[in-house]
């Protein structure tokens, strides 16, 4: 692979790996092969971001092995040319990489990553359009009054063609932003989500435009944006309505 898309794999994935030891396949992402195809997924069960990888050769076997972030992490750092190429030795119980005169081995994790290939919905109520930076810079100002305990809760709700963004601390204050959406369907959309889960998500795409996709208020969000369908974020909401 070239030592980019590795890179891109990490970045646009690894912040939604699990940092909890007790679900120790959640601390690594998911690299399934197949013939072509590599998909990699990260996920710790309140979110999940997959990567999918066209390669430039069929691999005889299929190839499913969890790789720790911490290691892929140390690994990424050592990259010095994008355009130089990076290989991937798998064995059974470790991943050896081999780069500008460097090898780094690493051991993978052991058990069965869980299958989520039926989490993201086909098919959505509500398709939502916006420009990336103004969403994210409008969720960044309401997060400032949001606080952990309460997993950085923000409310999104969506008028026509006009979305709201607002959050509040009842001793404190509250905040409410207004941004511009583009928005085919009649039915709106009230939702609430961690306000640094949905930026994590959104600073991944590298795009000038986001598109958020919702069935309900209790259904996963489903973040990408059209021109790269081989990303998809998912993000579950937080009950507030």
């Amino acid at each position: 692979l070239p030592q980019k898309v590795l890179k891109n794999i990490y970045n646009q994935t690894a912040f939604a790996t699990s940092n909890q030891e007790t679900r120790p396949v959640l601390t690594g992402i998911n690299f399934k092969i197949q013939k072509d195809q590599m998909e990699c997924t990260a996920t710790d069960s309140y979110r999940l971001s997959k990567k999918i990888v066209h390669l430039n050769e069929e691999v005889l076997e299929d190839i499913n092995v969890i790789i720790p972030t911490k290691n892929l992490s140390e690994l990424v750092k050592m990259f010095l040319d994008d355009d130089h190429f990076v290989e991937l030795h798998i064995f059974n119980n470790k991943i050896i990489f081999k780069f500008d005169h460097i090898v780094l081995m690493s051991s993978l994790i052991n058990g069965t990553y869980p299958d989520t290939s039926k989490l993201i919905p086909e098919t959505f109520k509500v398709k939502i359009k916006t420009n990336l930076h103004e969403l994210y810079d409008a969720i960044d100002r309401a997060s400032l009054l949001t606080n952990e305990s309460e997993k950085n809760t923000i409310r999104f709700e969506s008028h026509g063609q006009e979305a709201t963004i607002s959050s509040n601390i009842p001793e404190i204050g509250n905040v409410k932003e207004t941004i511009f959406i583009e928005k085919e369907e009649e039915e709106d959309i009230h939702i609430a989500f961690s306000s640094k889960y949905m930026m994590d998500a959104i600073k991944s795409l590298e795009h000038e435009e986001v598109e958020l996709l919702f069935n309900s208020e209790v259904e996963p969000i489903i973040v990408k944006n059209k021109e790269n369908p081989n990303l998809i974020q998912l993000i579950l909401p937080i009950r507030t309505y």
